[in-house]
């Protein structure tokens, strides 16, 4: 007897029928347009007023034992670098290095400069004079060559210590004034502010120069 095989049809499904979805043309009670003139601030409003605000030259002193501060949300750095165009060779820039940079300080930086940055120090972690670089016997004492080592430390105001924020600052033998490795010149030239040919002195040899009023 032959056995008989029993022949099992696939059931294919037919692909269900996605309802499209259209956006209706015609405008209904359901829309709503908001016009553009709503994302816009009305400055109007807020009236007009004008805000000093001069480029200087500012950066640290070649001497300081860091690379740069930020005080006062103002960078003060030790280099940077500027390209210009090689005259010799068309096309190629060139990195040439140069002290300190630029700032645009306004009226407000100013005062928060002048807030805080008394309270900023340098802690050196090495004493002053000259010293020999280990296993080479070559002075190594000049500041352009190689500062003093150290790192910045800020002293907490009497609201942070009180309220707990801050731990209270006790002074280092070797803390000195940051404003002691800082400069910040005011630009002569606004259109075209440059740096100075030589180091200039620090802030607080110099102070700083601001051509509007500063109220106290």
């Amino acid at each position: 007897m032959s056995e008989e095989k029993e022949t099992i049809t696939p059931t294919i499904r037919k692909p269900r029928k996605v309802a499209k979805r259209t956006i209706d043309p015609q405008p209904t009670k359901r829309k709503t347009k908001i016009a553009g003139s709503e994302f816009v601030a009305d400055l109007d409003d807020y009236g007009l007023e004008t805000s000093s605000e001069y480029i200087y030259w500012v950066g640290v002193l070649p001497k300081c034992p860091v690379p740069g501060l930020d005080v006062a949300g103002i960078g003060f750095p030790k280099m940077t670098e500027r390209l210009i165009k090689d005259p010799l060779q068309s096309g190629k820039m060139e990195r040439i290095p140069g002290l300190g940079g630029f700032a645009r300080l306004t009226e407000a930086k100013v005062q928060l400069l002048r807030e805080r940055l008394p309270r900023v120090v340098l802690r050196f972690t090495e004493d002053e004079g000259q010293r020999d670089e280990p296993g080479t016997g070559q002075n190594m004492g000049e500041m352009h060559i190689q500062p003093r080592k150290g790192y910045p430390v800020t002293i907490p105001s009497k609201k942070d210590i009180k309220d707990g924020s801050r731990n209270r600052y006790i002074r280092g033998d070797r803390d000195e004034p940051a404003a002691r490795y800082m400069f910040a010149v005011l630009c002569q030239d606004q259109d075209h502010p440059t740096r100075g040919e030589f180091c200039p002195p620090s802030l607080e040899e110099t102070g700083l120069e601001w051509p509007d009023g500063v109220e106290d």
